[in-house]
Parts: structure tokens; C-alpha cells; sequence
């Protein structure tokens, strides 16, 4: 009984540094997107775009690091399902930008890790 509980916890601690490094990962890549990225555009279309990357990625990446620190798997789905579409199209473009595909999978595996216990 004391080895399921032990072995559940670390599983859920397993979990939930993957869901936490996911979201920083997006969220550092979020900041180098929006503030550093040379080939972004100035201007007008530069503030639509920093909206629309602030609702389809920094947001979703924010709610993937409470839902790993308060353990709640089904906000991390909710994450995922949320950067999903934005995350694929970045993930099929040259550049490092691409890792945005691999944040949004790692949001994934943390809920489903964390559904498992595993």
C-alpha cells in the first residue's frame, strides 16, 4: 500500500516538472517571439500579433504551470487543446520556433502521465 502511494507521488512529481518545463519553455519562447524575433513585422501588425500569440500561447503555457503545480491533469489537456492549432503550424516552420510543437506534446504526456500515476 505505502509502495502505490510512494510510486503514485513520484509519478505525479514526474508529471508535473515536465508540465512546468513545458510551460517555461513556451513561455521563454513566447518572450523571443514577440520581443526578439528579427524577422517579426513593426508596427500595426506587430500588436495583433503579440494579442493573438498572447491568447494561443502564452496564456495556454500559464495555465499548464498552475495545472501542473495544483496537480490538475484535465487543465493540462486543456492546454494542450488549446495551443494545439497554432502550435502545429509554428511546428512546421523552419527555426526554433518549431519547439512550439514539442511544448504542446509535452503538455500531452504531463496529463497523461498524470492521469496514469505513472
Amino acid at each position: 500500500m505505502m509502495q502505490t502511494i510512494s510510486t503514485k507521488r513520484n509519478g505525479m512529481l514526474k508529471s508535473a516538472v515536465l508540465g512546468l518545463t513545458a510551460a517555461a519553455a513556451s513561455i521563454l519562447l513566447w518572450l523571443s517571439f514577440n520581443f526578439a524575433n528579427l524577422y517579426a513585422e513593426s508596427g500595426d501588425n506587430a500588436h495583433a500579433v503579440l494579442i493573438r500569440t498572447c491568447w494561443t500561447l502564452l496564456l495556454p503555457a500559464v495555465l499548464a504551470a498552475g495545472a501542473s503545480w495544483f496537480a490538475k491533469p484535465y487543465l493540462l489537456l486543456a492546454s494542450f487543446i488549446w495551443s494545439l492549432p497554432i502550435s502545429l503550424y509554428l511546428a512546421c516552420t523552419p527555426g526554433i520556433y518549431a519547439l512550439f510543437g514539442l511544448t504542446s506534446a509535452a503538455y500531452l504526456i504531463a496529463y497523461l502521465m498524470m492521469r496514469s500515476g505513472w
